[in-house]
């Protein structure tokens, strides 16, 4: 449901995968999604390995970012079945009296630099 995903998101949120340019705004991020409407997802799978919370820059406003790997198993438009997966990071925000949005998400095949060392 590519409007209801698209919904997730901040009005200026954005996603972007690795090397490829970002796609901002809520209606930008569900055109995108739009494209796959003829795939199938048939298995997927995310699993947080960190996630940091704080303050945001704006006086009341939460951030957490969450890091993590993701795996899909997909059926192309054609029958198909793909394997898709690596690494996201997500940036969500959430302000009082509204839900928690997503500001950002990235995702990409090797795990981000600045990925924190487990306890």
């Amino acid at each position: 449901d590519a409007a209801a995903i698209a919904g997730q998101f901040a009005p200026g949120g954005s996603m972007q995968n690795a090397g490829q340019p970002a796609i901002t705004g809520r209606e930008a991020i569900r055109r995108f999604l739009d494209g796959f409407s003829g795939y199938r997802v048939l298995a997927a799978e995310m699993s947080v390995v960190s996630a940091q919370a704080g303050p945001g820059r704006e006086p009341g406003v939460e951030r957490v970012t969450q890091t993590g790997r993701y795996a899909q198993t997909v059926r192309a438009p054609d029958g198909r079945r793909l394997q898709a997966g690596g690494w996201f990071t997500a940036q969500w925000r959430h302000r009082p009296a509204e839900p928690w949005l997503l500001e950002r998400m990235d995702t990409s095949p090797t795990p981000p630099p600045d990925l924190p060392e487990p306890p």
